[in-house]
């Protein structure tokens, strides 16, 4: 990723161009509902870059996983779903003879 852009603020749902020619001024105008929902999805993505070498290891394994809200790990595996809230779960799935 860009350094450059690493702290940028993702706004999610909004139309193309609803900011209009006044990005600051439309941040401003939100309440704070939106605000929160902003800094929520800042902090899931930081929550989610913790898994970036399990979900390496289970590419290679060839397993799929996906992400439930807010940062728990799905992974497949024999027609069974298994979830997981941390990095350390998922190595010590991983570390299975069996898987």
């Amino acid at each position: 990723m860009n350094r450059s852009r690493r702290s940028n603020v993702r706004l999610m749902g909004l139309p193309e161009k609803a900011e209009g020619r006044d990005p600051c001024g439309f941040l401003e105008g939100m309440d704070v509902c939106e605000a929160l929902f902003l800094i929520s999805t800042v902090v899931v993505r930081q929550e989610r870059q913790h898994y970036n070498d399990v979900k390496k290891k289970l590419r290679a394994k060839g397993l799929d996983y996906r992400f439930n809200f807010p940062s728990w790990l799905q992974v497949s595996f024999n027609g069974t779903s298994y979830t997981f809230d941390n990095p350390g779960e998922v190595e010590a799935f991983l570390d299975k003879p069996s898987v």
